[in-house]
């Protein structure tokens, strides 16, 4: 399935411009999604699943901390301020 595909499968803003490798972990395989339309771009992770073996409790993890932290910042910081200070996940379409 080419990347395309897999991040229409996600509930982005913005129509797809480009996608780039990012980074050059050793564990997993990341990439950069540019977008047109709303001024946000994606990071897509491709989990590793020889060394995560439990996907849904690593997402699940990944979710309930981000929405912690996100909480912490919602004490400080405006609303528009808490999603460019911490990681969003972005769900799969339905």
């Amino acid at each position: 399935m080419d990347l395309v595909t897999i991040v229409n499968h996600f509930n982005i803003d913005g129509d797809i411009s480009n996608i780039t490798s990012f980074g050059s972990g050793h564990i997993n395989t990341t990439y950069k999604v540019e977008t047109i339309g709303n001024g946000f771009d994606y990071l897509l992770q491709s989990i590793n699943t020889d060394i995560f073996n439990n996907i849904d409790s690593l997402s699940s993890n990944i979710t309930r901390i981000t929405s912690h932290i996100q909480g912490k910042l919602s004490l400080v910081f405006p609303t528009e301020e808490i999603y460019s200070r911490s990681i969003t996940v972005v769900k799969t379409k339905a």
